[in-house]
């Protein structure tokens, strides 16, 4: 759901469901977030990527910027799939 420049809703997969929302910079520029993040994903190699932000949400840090928001969410589901070993 679109709220000005933020996008709120859920990473999906088989696995797990997690809240997220999406902020858009006058830039362009998308961050991504991530409440409360399982043992699973804090196992994950890309744990390195999730940056405390307080009140048990977590920005993605992503080494390339998606193209676009969808994009974004897709690399975040594959990471979250991959965590809970698929």
């Amino acid at each position: 759901m679109r709220e000005g420049n933020h996008y709120r809703g859920n990473y999906q997969t088989d696995h797990a469901v997690f809240c997220g929302y999406v902020t858009e910079q006058r830039s362009g520029h998308l961050e991504f977030f991530l409440y409360s993040p399982s043992e699973q994903i804090r196992r994950h190699s890309h744990w390195t990527c999730f940056v405390d932000r307080g009140d048990g949400w977590y920005l993605v840090h992503m080494g390339r910027q998606p193209k676009d928001l969808s994009s974004g969410i897709i690399t975040i589901e594959r990471l979250i799939s991959e965590a809970y070993g698929s």
